[in-house]
Parts: structure tokens; sequence; C-alpha cells
């Protein structure tokens, strides 16, 4: 009686961690996926920040070269 009410415990024990092994793989997949976007957004805004400063330079030297004080 004992042994079988030990195996039943344990089994019941390694489902709930199956469970919560899966619901935890499916939070990093979700971190995962949040992580790659965040990452590509980052690549974005820096190509953005390089293009406007790009463009103020060129602004600059143009107002520099037709004597407009900036």
């Amino acid at each position: 009686m004992e042994l079988s009410h030990n195996v039943v415990k344990h089994e019941v024990e390694i489902e709930n961690i199956q469970r919560e092994l899966r619901e935890l793989r499916a939070e990093v997949r979700e971190v995962v996926r949040i992580l790659n976007r965040a990452q590509g957004s980052w690549k974005g805004m820096l190509a953005m920040g390089g293009f406007a400063s790009a463009v103020a330079a060129i602004v600059t030297k143009a107002m520099t070269i037709f004597g407009v004080s900036p």
C-alpha cells in the first residue's frame, strides 16, 4: 500500500513538473521572439539616426558654402 501510494505521488509530481516545463518553454519562446523583434528595431533606429546625421552634415556644409550662418 505504501509503495503504490508513493508511486502515484511521484507520478503526479512528474506530471506537474512536465506541465511547468512546457509552460516555461512557451514563455522562453515568447521572450526570444520579443528580443528578436527589439533587435531589428534597434538596428532600424540606428540606421535612421545615421541617415539624419548625414543629412544634417550635408545641410550644414551647404550652408557654409553658400555663406549662410547656421
